[in-house]
């Protein structure tokens, strides 16, 4: 039940009827709500809890098994997960477009080439 609960979190943001993506602003997004976690490379255990109490706060440790420290890193304690999240516009110059276009989409499924993946400009590229 736990996984399945998470697995419903973590779709993916479509458009275009599935076939396109959308890219959010996550550093905005942690940059207006959440504090840093202070000597973050100390730690390597990470745990959130959904409890209402335990909002905004994280548990680390520096290893399996050892005691925890709680830092509340919420910067803004109206923050609701609910909200949306702000979109980043893709503007992809036309070098990239073409390296893309040349070196990646052969690596894409057919369907959805054309749509990530077309040639930004057919009369200056040749394919190999």
């Amino acid at each position: 039940m736990m996984l399945k609960a998470l697995l419903e979190g973590n779709e993916s943001i479509q458009y275009k009827d599935g076939t396109g993506w959308k890219w959010c602003n996550f550093e905005e997004l942690f940059e207006k709500n959440f504090k840093l976690l202070p000597n973050i490379k100390q730690y390597h255990h990470f745990r959130f809890n959904n409890l209402p109490e335990n909002k905004g706060k994280v548990f680390v440790s520096t290893k399996s098994g050892s005691e925890e420290e709680c830092f509340n890193i919420l910067k803004n304690n109206s923050f609701n997960h609910n909200d949306l999240i702000s979109i980043i516009p893709i503007n992809i110059n036309l070098e990239r477009k073409l390296y893309l276009y040349k070196k990646i989409s052969k690596f894409v499924d057919v369907h959805y080439r054309d749509i990530h993946f077309s040639n930004p400009n057919s009369n200056v590229m040749q394919i190999d």
